[in-house]
């Protein structure tokens, strides 16, 4: 069992960590609702939108990277079905480009990417993130953890940590940091929230 472990992070690095987190909180990725694309059935609904900008294509792809993107410039509701709505490349202001498939541009919404994370590598990553009111952790601190999957929560006593290991101690378990990550996560008593035993990737 040790005593005062851990690393406390100068200011720069805090600074860095900070600079970079906000970068990662910047990323948007763009979604809509599929509800909103017009078709054969409802093609005359989208004459509004001659002139404005949106994305076409024959398949109702998730992923609007798999869509075209450009101009609506005419609407030909007796064409074949995958003919039906064109639009100019602005390059050759040609509206040979004819998809079955039309989505506003508006109706795109950006939402923030979900941040993603993995396991803490060992116990000194781990003391380098986790505090407990604003001390480096230490086998005798308490921390609260709570379940993933039922949400119950608990406070446990820290009872050993080993600083180049996946292992820490708490209660009378003996934790492998990965299963630690995947099944808990733990409560930062400075803002109350959850979060999870890792690092963002």
């Amino acid at each position: 069992m040790l005593g005062l472990i851990g690393e406390t992070n100068n200011q720069g690095g805090r600074a860095i960590a900070h600079f970079l987190n906000f970068e990662v909180s910047k990323k948007m990725t763009k979604t809509f609702d599929k509800k909103d694309v017009y078709s054969w059935s409802n093609c005359e609904e989208a004459r509004q939108y001659i002139g404005k900008f949106g994305y076409f294509s024959d398949c109702c792809f998730d992923d609007l990277n798999d869509w075209s993107h450009g101009e609506l410039t005419q609407i030909y509701p007796f064409n074949d079905i995958d003919e039906i709505f064109s639009f100019n490349d602005r390059s050759s202001f040609d509206d040979r480009y004819k998809y079955g498939l039309f989505l506003p541009a508006e109706k795109v919404k950006e939402v923030r990417e979900a941040k993603k994370y993995r396991p803490f590598k060992n116990c000194k990553e781990l003391c380098q993130h986790i505090h407990v009111t604003g001390e480096d952790l230490y086998a005798g601190l308490t921390l609260n953890i709570r379940n993933k999957a039922d949400k119950r929560v608990r406070q446990v006593l820290i009872t050993e940590i080993r600083l180049d290991e996946p292992l820490i101690g708490l209660g009378t378990w003996l934790f492998d940091l990965e299963k630690l990550f995947e099944a808990y996560e733990w409560q930062d008593e400075d803002n109350g929230d959850w979060k999870p035993f890792g690092v963002e990737e």
